[in-house]
């Protein structure tokens, strides 16, 4: 199967699946391990706030103060959980029932300057079942970017990222006779430049994304290479 066939952006889950989760540390409320690498929306915006709701409003007196390390903030967070699927491999046949474990630790840096930025992400999504071990994932991903302030109103942002996901079953291109999850690397590159004058903003940027899948078990034995 190539490399360059496309991923549903939602993913079904199939399996019946009963929780309880942990979290712990001081990571800032808005953060998530597994929402897009780096932001890349180069289209001028104009936002005086006038649409924000009240849940949609930023509340910095709930966000963790973080841990101080000289001109950076860090923020780490460990999510802990366990779960039971009774539908591993989700299929329509023969299914297997199983219990899984879930860790996803991770580390947010940031900069606390008055001028430029610096920020740095790595985090890690694993899974472990108890019985089906071929369904195990080891997901990770590590990201950076940085803001270089011209002027009071000109920036250039650049940064690079790339994380390990698993491709899912319940997704449409998901190969007939994998067993496991497939993995695949999803990697990206950016730059941009703003300049902001009075209301009206503009901007200039490059984007590169890059997809690569691995191989994985086949049903019945052997390799299935993507």
């Amino acid at each position: 199967m190539s490399s360059k066939r496309r991923i549903h952006a939602r993913w079904r889950s199939l399996a019946a699946v009963l929780g309880l989760a942990l979290v712990i540390g001081a990571a800032p409320a808005h953060a998530q391990l597994q929402g897009p690498l780096l932001g890349q929306d180069f289209a001028p915006t104009s936002d005086r706030g006038r649409n924000t709701s009240v849940l949609e409003r930023e509340r910095p007196e709930y966000e963790a103060p973080g841990i101080r390390e000289g001109g950076f903030i860090l923020y780490p967070r460990l999510s802990l959980g366990t779960g039971y699927s009774n539908n591993v491999y989700g299929v329509t046949n023969n299914k297997t029932d199983d219990v899984f474990f879930a860790v996803d630790p991770s580390l947010s840096v940031q900069s606390d300057w008055g001028t430029h930025a610096l920020s740095f992400l790595a985090g890690g999504r694993f899974r472990r079942f108890a019985s089906e071990t071929p369904k195990n994932e080891n997901g990770f991903n590590v990201s950076g970017a940085g803001r270089l302030d011209i002027d009071r109103a000109t920036a250039f942002d650049a940064g690079a990222g790339i994380e390990k996901l698993y491709e899912q079953r319940s997704s449409g291109s998901f190969p007939i006779n994998a067993l496991a999850s497939v993995p695949f690397y999803r990697t990206n590159v950016f730059g941009r430049l703003t300049r902001q004058g009075g209301r009206v903003r503009g901007a200039l940027g490059i984007d590169y994304n890059r997809l690569s899948f691995g191989d994985v078990a086949a049903i019945g034995g052997g390799t299935l290479s993507q």
